[in-house]
């Protein structure tokens, strides 16, 4: 399930992330 998930997981992380890299780094 992991390796199948992986990209979906990443995709999602990446979704969370993103907001939280633009706050910190504006």
């Amino acid at each position: 399930m992991a390796k199948r998930r992986s990209k979906v997981w990443s995709a999602a992380a990446e979704v969370k992330f993103w907001p939280w890299t633009m706050v910190s780094d504006g």
